[in-house]
């Protein structure tokens, strides 16, 4: 059914011939005439198709029963992609083969897998891996041509382990992997042959490509064993046989000369290309040129090649003259260029005279002019060598280390350096002299390092400081400099990509817009061409093909709404005849019915009357059966309603109980409930009381402990002035003249000293007031209210006009002197705070001195704030008698 449908959408003829020459054009894409719709058309039908083969293979992949119609598809899938030239589905295809034939070995042990050790089996996937190699080179695709060798390589060894793991090796045969139970099938054993090689000859083709010479030689010599074994229809004839031939000793003999050095990871063979290739070829070790001519001239193939190549291999390898090789291969060469397929060999040969002839010169001479080179390696006739080509063979031999050769453009000659190990008399003559030179300087050069060892030590870490700076300094600004570009790149990158996302909406964008108006148009267009279709089928209007894509939709239109009016026209004539002979047609019916309706009406009520009767009778009989059915009911109920009202009555007063009951322990409940939550509450606000008065009690506690804290701070403040007072204070003499001072005089003002009045210290004090009574009120807060009279406020200390204090005049007018201003001695020793009001006996003009103290001090800050003892009027602070 896939193969089928594969097979009609695949064929080109079975569509139109737009549909050929489209696809063709598509396939191309260069120089199409076709319309842009049948390109639209082509590609679309291109797309379904390689879906069509994609779900196809997808389908049949990993199923033995399904194999045979896998390998079909695959084949028609290669066709497509040939045909069309579609390159990117040819790749995708290859790429899911390979995935398919990866996942072989895991699908091997399902039902119905793929058994790769069957030879029939193998054939066919080899067959399949040989045309998908075929067709790459066909279409020129040299990269998945060199992977589908690789795939071809690895199925062959793959199925060389399944066929006969136990089996001895074919010698030389792919390098020994496949088993000789591959070839020597009875059935398939000449198709294998003949599929290696035609794989060989792929590979010839794909080492000419990628003009790898060396391997195309070591090709060359595989295809013609492999060929050379080949019988029946498969096997060439003897001219094809010298043709291959020939190709084997002139790819041999065009094979560089200069082989690469040694590479130290040639042991891995994974990861050495030419070892990797070697193992595609079915080779042991990486080939060489010599061994490539050693195999060739062993297998007797220089007998079967014509005289011109076989005259080459004499002039280049057999009877070599580095003097004569040029002239002595030129006849050739021509000859070979005179074949197309041998012309391709012809700048290779070349290369390698020219590097043989470097090669052997460069043992014989030391110096060679340049032209003398040019004419040496000049095998094109009448023709010279180019500089280029020569400088570029020098340069190749040098960094192949086949030759170390210098060109001297000045003298216009190449120098040939050389190196000997055999020293010369006079280098041996010199020798002693040289080592007592070199032995002198050494010890000089050992003093001046042991005298300077220390000075070039710390220079070396001084420059090896400024060193770690400077690369530290570099590769900050390298990392500033990398960061820098790092942004500026992804700025770049960010407004490029944001640029490109732009451009493609609104490419899509435009897009969008053309396919919609292409749907639109399209869909007028087959509704215009529905619509004529329609014409032609109601009213047998014709229009041509050709006519119909002339004409746009609204002339379309405008035809169906003729056509519709001329139909609606001839419909309502139609309408109109068939009204007015149906009307013709009742009346006449009418007319003959009214005498048959009388007499069915009569016969009607005769059967209606007859109908009531018999109804009336009937509902009369089934009222009295069904009345006496219910009288005979109630009387057998009457003889249990005393036991049914018994019963109810009971089961009414049960009922109440339990309600009664119920009710009573809900409002038990209730009640419980109700006490709990008073008690709570109760609880509740008692702890909140308790809780309050805890608190308040702490805060009265913690207010009277900070009043007697600050009390203790004021009584050893006062006791600190009390100690200082009596030497700096003494009260004043009656007139208002200081008094004396403690220790060491007091100070006089200076109006007094000029007017000779004496020092108030020198005269006579007044009499001391008498000391306060004792008092139990030693402490009341300040401005409580006085027991008695209010004392005489303390006066406070003035500048007299005689330059000493004097106490202000007092609450009765008279100027008589004051006590001390703050405390005094008393029998019970106290304080008072000022403003307190004094115990009986105290003196009105001084407060009671605390207990224990010889008299007090009342600070300025709190004279001025009026807290004056005795309660009275506070004292005025202590101004200069300028400032009075």
């Amino acid at each position: 059914m896939y193969a089928t449908m594969i097979n009609t959408l695949d064929d080109p003829d079975a569509g139109t011939a737009a549909f050929a020459a489209a696809a063709a054009a598509t396939g191309t894409a260069v120089g199409t005439k076709a319309s842009r719709r049948d390109r639209d058309s082509v590609t679309s039908r291109l797309k379904f198709l390689w879906d069509a083969y994609r779900t196809v293979l997808d389908v049949l992949r990993n199923n033995a029963r399904l194999e045979l119609l896998y390998q079909q598809t695959v084949a028609q899938a290669f066709a497509f992609c040939l045909r069309n030239a579609r390159k990117n589905e040819f790749r995708r295809l290859c790429e899911t083969l390979r995935l398919h034939l990866a996942g072989l070995p895991r699908a091997a042990s399902q039902h119905n897998g793929i058994n790769l050790s069957d030879p029939e089996v193998l054939q066919r996937f080899l067959d399949t891996r040989f045309l998908q190699l075929q067709t790459a080179n066909d279409m020129e695709l040299w990269q998945e041509s060199f992977r589908s060798a690789e795939d071809i390589y690895q199925l062959l060894v793959m199925a060389g382990s399944l066929i006969a793991p136990n089996a001895a090796n074919t010698p030389g045969a792919m390098a020994g992997l496949l088993p000789a139970a591959l070839f020597t099938h009875k059935r398939h054993g000449a198709k294998m042959t003949q599929m290696v090689a035609q794989y060989y000859q792929k590979m010839t083709q794909i080492f000419t490509v990628s003009e790898d010479r060396l391997f195309l030689a070591a090709a060359w010599n595989k295809y013609q064993s492999w060929v050379g074994n080949l019988r029946g229809n498969a096997a060439l004839g003897e001219q094809e046989l010298a043709r291959v031939a020939s190709h084997v000793v002139v790819s041999a003999l065009a094979a560089p000369v200069f082989s690469d050095p040694v590479d130290p990871d040639a042991t891995y063979m994974r990861f050495n290309r030419k070892a990797r290739l070697a193992q595609m070829l079915g080779m042991p070790d990486v080939p060489d040129r010599d061994s490539l001519l050693r195999d060739a001239s062993a297998k007797g193939i220089l007998g079967k090649v014509p005289a011109h190549v076989r005259g080459l291999y004499e002039a280049m390898e057999a009877g070599f003259h580095p003097l004569m090789v040029a002239e002595a291969t030129r006849p050739h060469l021509a000859a070979l260029e005179q074949d197309a397929a041998f012309a391709k060999y012809v700048p290779h040969l070349r290369t390698v005279i020219v590097a043989s002839v470097l090669k052997n010169i460069a043992s014989m001479y030391s110096t060679i002019s340049l032209p003398t080179v040019l004419d040496l390696t000049s095998v094109s006739e009448g023709e010279a060598l180019d500089l280029f080509t020569l400088e570029r063979v020098v340069l190749l031999g040098n960094q192949k280390r086949q030759f170390n050769i210098k060109i001297n453009y000045l003298t216009q000659t190449l120098e040939f350096v050389t190196e000997t190990a055999a020293p010369d008399l006079a280098s041996l003559l010199e020798l002693p002299l040289f080592t007592a030179y070199i032995e002198q300087e050494r010890h000089t050069v050992f003093e001046r390092a042991r005298e300077s060892v220390e000075q070039e030590h710390q220079a070396a870490l001084a420059r090896q400081a400024v060193i770690e700076q400077k690369k530290i300094a570099a590769e900050q600004a390298e990392k500033r400099k990398v960061e820098e570009e790092t942004r500026a790149r992804q700025r770049k990158v960010a407004e490029e990509r944001e640029a490109l996302q732009k451009k493609m909406a609104d490419e899509a964008a435009k897009r969008e817009v053309e396919r919609l108006e292409r749907e639109r148009e399209e869909m007028k267009r087959q509704e215009a061409r529905k619509i004529a279709e329609a014409l032609k089928a109601k009213s047998g209007m014709t229009i041509a093909d050709e006519d119909l894509d002339k004409l746009d939709p609204q002339a379309i239109f405008a035809l169906q709404a003729e056509q519709i009016r001329k139909e609606r026209e001839l419909l309502e004539g139609k309408m109109k005849a068939l009204v007015k002979r149906a009307d013709h047609f009742e009346r006449a019916m009418r007319k003959e019915e009214i005498p048959l309706l009388h007499k069915a009406r009569e016969e009607q009520k005769i059967a209606d009357k007859l109908a009531f009767d018999e109804t009336r009778k009937r509902i009369v009989e089934e009222a009295k059966e069904r009345h006496a059915t219910a009288v005979s009911i109630k009387h057998r109920v009457l003889r249990m309603l005393p036991d049914y009202q018994a019963y109810r009555a009971e089961a009414e007063l049960g009922f109440q109980a339990e309600i009664n009951a119920h009710k009573a322990e809900c409002a038990a409940k209730i009640e419980a409930a109700k006490a709990k939550r008073r008690e709570e509450v109760r609880a509740a606000i008692q702890a909140k009381i308790a809780e309050k008065k805890r608190k308040e009690e702490e805060a009265e506690a913690m207010r009277l402990a900070e009043a007697e804290a600050a009390d203790e701070e004021e009584d050893q403040e006062e006791e600190e002035q009390e100690e200082e007072r009596p030497k700096k204070w003494a009260p004043r003499a009656a007139g208002g003249a200081p008094a004396a001072p403690a220790a060491g005089g007091a100070w006089t003002p200076g109006q007094s000293r000029a007017s000779g009045a004496a020092p108030a210290w020198k005269q006579a004090a007044a009499a001391a007031p008498a000391p306060a009574a004792a008092s139990a009120d030693k402490w009341r807060p300040r401005g409580a209210a006085a027991a008695s009279a209010e004392p005489a406020a303390a006066p406070a200390r003035e500048l007299s006009s005689g330059g000493g204090w004097r106490r202000p005049t007092a609450a009765g007018g008279a100027d008589s002197p004051a006590g001390p201003p703050s405390r005094e001695g008393s029998s019970s020793g106290g304080w008072r705070r000022p403003g307190a009001t004094p115990a009986a006996g105290d003196s009105p003009a001084r407060m009671p001195p605390r207990e224990g103290s010889s008299g007090g001090y009342v600070p300025p800050s709190r004279r001025a704030a009026g807290d004056a003892p005795g309660g009275g009027a506070a004292r005025p602070a202590w101004t200069p008698k300028s400032k009075q």
